[in-house]
């Protein structure tokens, strides 16, 4: 062997055997805290195995060997046995490994340490001469210490990484696809990259010992690993780009703790309302949105918490939806709580109703029925807070007032009964929040007899009944909605930059700038049909609007003139007068 540098002088005989010990970090502890309590761990093991006396282990110490994974290699694992999966068992193996030993090559095992004396010593001891040509150059200490360095800063970078991997790949259904594909390709271009500057280090420290290349060389590949994706930088730089995807995934578990459901990608977003009986609270944001208004985040957050945290609500469900990983979500990307009520949409961004609320006077009731229907005739609510009979000092004046859960205005059906898109309940069972700051941050009742006082009643209402007839077509339902609009919108700049109102379904046509003609459909009600000649109002219905202390009531019909025939028109006219000798005049 002309390469020849040393000579085997002597064999240490022997097994080796490993037993890995791996703890899944799942509560989160703090890193030296389990580090202290596994290095205990693992001395008490050495000193049971030597026999050292009995060994005590402390309840921590006890609960964290029920979450170890255990793993054995080794020269003489049994391969008749089944390998232990506890941490007594183990220790009760690695006792036997002598006894196993004995078995295994004549009792001597296999190779453990070769012992090396240099070729150049053996020259002088034995004064031989050698024709062997060998050149090999020793690496200095800084070389080796920079070595030792970057292969443990690698290899504490992977350690990181996989931790990361692994919380990411167990939690793979709450992380958007983009993101989770970005994860699999950065795996597999470290492991590649890895491999590849482990090779040329092996071919690089193999030419400078043998003399072909100078130490530099190793520090040449250094730098230029250093620069590459993959590596120790970049590495550490990913991980903290998903630091707050970390977050949000330990954040899931607290969620789950408070029966707050974090949407996955299995579960479909777009029909969650629908399979849902009673109330329903839905949270949608994403990071981006997150970090461009966090102000709004962190309010719509406490508020949905507030809303989980409400007794009252007990019965209901909160999800949080993330537009990242349901991107096929069609409402507007924006941070809001939509709520639903038995699959119906009662509010489409519950925060910014509950801002705007802050100046409206709210009332609510535990009675509330959804099946008392609302008599023909009723008036929006108006009398004062119940804090004026206890001496809070609320405004005397009367208010109009809101319902609290579905925060549409409370009417009274002059039946000792409150109505509103709940339904309805007995008026002496809600109580009172008014807007006034002088109001106690609860809500407050009348008694029976005061709340009698302030109801208005009947006969002595301002009310406008105004009853519309015409031709089929002539517009009848069109004016109603333009009325609304009218109401509504201070000004036509202001309604142009606004959603249309609609109060009843709408339909005309229009011919644009190309001389084609466009269909424009506005709102949907099932009273209004569609079809040619027909009157598109199918029965009498009347609209309320209050303006003031007015009750203005506008009652559209079926238009007369009907392609359907005269009889359609008795029958229309029939429905008309049935349905207004509910009201006791006509203006």
């Amino acid at each position: 062997m002309p390469d020849a540098t040393h000579v085997v002088v002597g064999i240490k005989w022997g097994a080796n055997v490993f037993a890995s010990f791996e703890f899944e970090n799942k509560e989160n502890y703090q890193k030296k805290y389990i580090e202290g309590i596994l290095q205990a761990n693992m001395e008490k093991i050495a000193l049971s195995i030597k026999g050292s006396g009995s060994v005590q282990f402390t309840e921590d110490e006890n609960q964290l060997k029920t979450s170890l994974s255990i793993k054995f290699f080794g020269d003489i694992i049994p391969q008749d046995e089944e390998l232990p999966q506890t941490f007594e068992k183990t220790l009760e193996l690695m006792k036997k490994v002598p006894s196993y030993l004995t078995k295994f090559n004549n009792g001597k095992g296999k190779p453990l340490e070769y012992t090396l004396y240099p070729l150049k010593n053996v020259e002088k001891f034995f004064q031989l001469e050698t024709r062997i040509k060998r050149t090999l150059i020793d690496l200095n200490l800084e070389t080796i210490t920079l070595l030792e360095k970057e292969f443990d800063d690698l290899l504490q970078a992977k350690q990181k990484f996989n931790d990361f991997y692994n919380e990411v790949n167990e939690n793979s259904d709450f992380v958007a696809s983009d993101n989770l594909g970005e994860i699999y390709k950065k795996s597999h271009q470290i492991k590649t990259c890895e491999a590849a500057f482990r090779e040329q280090i092996a071919t690089k420290l193999v030419e400078v010992r043998s003399g072909t290349k100078k130490p530099i060389t190793i520090e040449k590949i250094l730098t230029k690993f250093h620069e590459k994706p993959g590596f120790i930088m970049d590495i550490s730089a990913f991980i903290e780009k998903y630091t707050k995807l970390i977050t949000t995934i330990k954040q899931i578990a607290v969620f789950k703790e408070n029966k707050i459901i974090y949407l996955g990608k299995r579960d479909a977003s777009d029909v969650l309302p629908m399979q849902n009986n009673g109330d329903i609270y839905l949270f949608y944001m994403n990071e981006e949105l997150k970090i461009r208004n966090n102000q709004l985040y962190e309010d719509s957050y406490h508020y949905f918490l507030d809303l989980v945290r409400d007794v009252e609500k007990k019965q209901s469900k909160f999800v949080i939806i993330d537009y990242n990983i349901h991107p096929e979500v069609k409402t507007k990307k924006e941070i809001k709580i939509c709520y639903y009520r038995n699959g119906k949409l009662v509010a489409d961004d519950l925060y910014k109703s509950k801002k705007e609320s802050l100046s409206w006077c709210i009332a609510k009731s535990q009675l509330t029925s959804s099946t008392l229907r609302k008599p023909a005739t009723t008036t929006k609510l108006s009398i004062p807070c119940a804090g004026i009979k206890l001496n809070y000092h609320c405004p005397r004046e009367k208010k109009t007032w809101t319902c609290e859960k579905c925060q549409t205005s409370i009417e009274y059906g002059y039946d000792n009964t409150f109505y509103c898109s709940c339904g309805g309940a007995a008026a002496e069972s809600y109580s009172f929040k008014c807007s006034s700051p002088l109001h106690p941050d609860e809500f407050l009742t009348f008694t029976k007899d005061d709340l009698e006082r302030y109801l208005p009643n009947k006969d002595a209402e301002n009310e406008v009944n105004i009853l519309l007839l015409g031709e089929t077509g002539v517009g009848k339902s069109t004016f109603i909605n333009a009325f609304i609009n009218y109401l509504t919108f201070s000004s036509l700049e202001e309604a142009a930059k606004e959603e249309l109102r609609a109060g009843i379904f709408t339909k005309f046509i229009i011919t644009d700038d190309n001389c084609m003609e466009r269909t424009i459909k506005i709102g949907y009600d099932d009273n209004e049909c569609t079809g040619e000649g027909q009157s598109s109002t199918q029965y009498a219905k009347a609209h309320v609007f209050h303006i003031d202390d007015l009750t203005l009531r506008i009652i559209d019909t079926p238009g007369i003139g009907d392609t359907r025939g005269i009889e359609m028109d008795k029958q229309n006219l029939q429905n008309t007068l049935s349905y207004i000798s509910n009201y006791g005049h006509l203006n």
